[in-house]
């Protein structure tokens, strides 16, 4: 590789990928990016709702997660970060009423430790 190429290589950078944003819908939650529907869930199969707090290095991320039974059980996080996040969980939130209100400040403090939490679990 010639020097202009490995100049080039080291100047370029991939542009960043943008994050997903939560949708709420009539029965349950998607991640999409653009159009595209990368996972979902309806409420009535979601079996358990768990909360973490994601270490950055510098920063938490407090993301939740939720376990749907269905054909094969499947996984959706959600994360603080993203558009839509606070929707998501003032929906969860009504649906599943015995989730303590100060579930996101127990989780959140203290910083860097990730407090994996069960939110709720279908009995």
């Amino acid at each position: 590789m010639g020097m202009p190429n490995l100049l080039a290589k080291f100047i370029y950078r991939e542009p960043p990928v943008q994050p997903p944003t939560v949708r709420v819908v009539e029965d349950g939650l998607q991640v999409i990016r653009g159009v595209d529907v990368l996972a979902s869930a309806r409420w009535s199969d979601v079996k358990k709702i768990i909360t973490y707090k994601h270490d950055l290095f510098s920063t938490d991320e407090i993301r939740v997660g939720f376990l749907a039974a269905t054909e094969a059980d499947s996984w959706l996080e959600i994360s603080e970060e993203w558009s839509g996040f606070k929707e998501a969980i003032a929906r969860m939130e009504e649906l599943f009423p015995s989730i303590p209100g100060d579930w996101f400040w127990e989780v959140a403090v203290p910083a860097f430790d990730r407090k994996e939490t069960v939110l709720w679990e279908d009995s």
